[in-house]
């Protein structure tokens, strides 16, 4: 009896122990990976993983994920995994964490080290600051400058932060300019005065400098030889400038020698090279006013420097309604047939000759009269003529030497500076040079070329 009953004892405490144990043993959540994630905004969220069980058996597939994970939004969310067992609920969190550790990045428009005068302030020359998530954030931007440099700082709304500096360095390498007024090369006659034509001088930091600018000359009027003016002038970091303008002092030219200048415009050509044959033949010099032809008579206009013939300034474009629209527009022109001048022979020439003559009735009077001051006072000398060939009309190379002969026999001028033309194919010309050298030598006529001692032949402006 006593066994029996230590039996049902054992029972009912199994029965106790086996109720306790259903009703009070809670299933087992397990998470992979870590329960705190960090992300970066805008990428992907892959489930680590996680498992279930009760008295080690598997009831995964029972567990319920519940998130308000947003990876496109800065954040801390949960996933929560969750089980209901015996009417109880169970339950897991894993922590997300949505971030944004990209820095913002300032752009500097502009160089990153910047050379500015010494006494200059420095001017933003401007920057974009730009965040992965803010967008643009260049209103937030906040500059220190200091002596030499300007530092620039950005922070997105996460707390990201970006510096960059521009370095300033203050100095100043650079010469300051002078630029004269008129010619670089004057011509004067012997006795007669020169007069100061001007100057400027400006520098990048200082600028205006006109009023520092020394002179220093060895310019002696009352006698022949070739001079120089100095202007010098010095800006506030040192750096010093000079430029010289030559002065070239003659005897005046007499008037009573029985001289011939044979002219010859609108080359250079395929004309030139027979014309430049010729006087190479005959020992003769002579002038030739030029324009803007073809690159390939370049060549040509370097052989007639080589052959010691002066080389005189017609036109760039010897288009003259563009050309005497303004005397502006006359010495651009002006300028860049010299320009081409001096990159083919090396040097510039101040002997010209207006297109049309300074007669020519395309410009206006008025304009006519600057013209000849300006180029005047810019140290050039233009020649006209006073025996015309006619060479340019439909007419027989002989015509072309009976109108040249007859006014040399006509006028009897000392100075003849005869016109004639070396465009391109013009042979009747050519065919008559020869006969007027001949009749200029037979009849006591010396051939020159123009330089600034020639006597100055100029037209009455129309």
């Amino acid at each position: 009896m006593k066994k029996k009953l230590l039996i049902l004892l054992f029972l009912i405490l199994i029965l106790i122990l086996g109720s306790y144990l259903f009703y009070n043993i809670k299933p087992k959540i397990t998470l992979y990976g870590n329960d705190v994630i960090t992300l970066k905004i805008n990428t992907s969220y892959e489930e680590p993983g996680y498992k279930t069980t009760i008295f080690n058996k598997d009831i995964t597939e029972r567990t319920i994920v519940k998130s308000n994970l947003n990876i496109n939004k800065l954040g801390k969310y949960e996933i929560t995994y969750k089980i209901n067992y015996n009417n109880k609920t169970y339950e897991k969190t894993r922590i997300i964490k949505v971030i944004d550790n990209n820095k913002p990045v300032i752009s500097l428009l502009g160089e990153g080290i910047l050379e500015i005068c010494p006494n200059e302030k420095y001017i933003e020359t401007g920057y974009i600051a730009l965040d992965k998530y803010d967008g643009n954030i260049t209103d937030k931007v906040i500059i220190n400058e200091s002596e030499n440099q300007i530092t620039y700082s950005v922070e997105n709304s996460i707390g990201n932060k970006y510096m960059t500096a521009r370095k300033i360095i203050k100095k100043d390498t650079i010469n300051p300019t002078i630029k004269l007024n008129g010619n670089q090369l004057i011509t004067l006659y012997l006795g007669n005065n020169y007069e100061e034509l001007g100057y400027t001088a400006t520098d990048n930091c200082d600028g205006d400098l006109t009023n520092n600018v020394t002179i220093t000359s060895n310019l002696n009027t009352k006698e022949e030889g070739n001079y120089r003016i100095t202007y010098t002038v010095k800006d506030s970091s040192g750096n010093i400038e000079s430029i010289n303008r030559f002065i070239n002092i003659l005897t005046e030219p007499k008037y009573n020698e029985k001289i011939i200048y044979l002219t010859f415009d609108d080359g250079p050509s395929n004309t030139t090279t027979k014309i430049l044959d010729i006087l190479k033949e005959e020992d003769i010099k002579a002038t030739f006013f030029v324009i803007n032809n073809y690159k390939k008579y370049d060549k040509v206009i370097k052989r007639i420097f080589d052959e010691e013939h002066t080389i005189g300034l017609h036109s760039y474009s010897h288009k003259y309604n563009e050309i005497y629209k303004s005397e502006e527009t006359y010495f651009e022109d002006l300028e860049k047939i010299n320009n081409k001048i001096e990159e083919t022979i090396g040097i510039k020439s101040q002997i010209i000759r207006f297109p049309g003559g300074s007669s020519n009735t395309i410009a206006k009077k008025e304009l006519m009269n600057k013209l000849i001051k300006s180029t005047k006072e810019k140290g050039y000398i233009y020649f006209d003529w006073n025996i015309a060939s006619n060479d340019t009309s439909h007419i027989s190379s002989k015509r072309i030497y009976n109108k040249v002969i007859s006014q040399l026999e006509k006028y009897k001028y000392n100075t003849n500076i005869i016109l004639m033309h070396d465009f391109s194919n013009n042979n009747k010309t050519v065919k008559a040079l020869k006969e007027i050298i001949k009749y200029g030598k037979e009849n006591g006529y010396r051939f020159e070329k123009i330089t600034e001692r020639t006597p100055q032949i100029t037209h009455k402006i129309k």
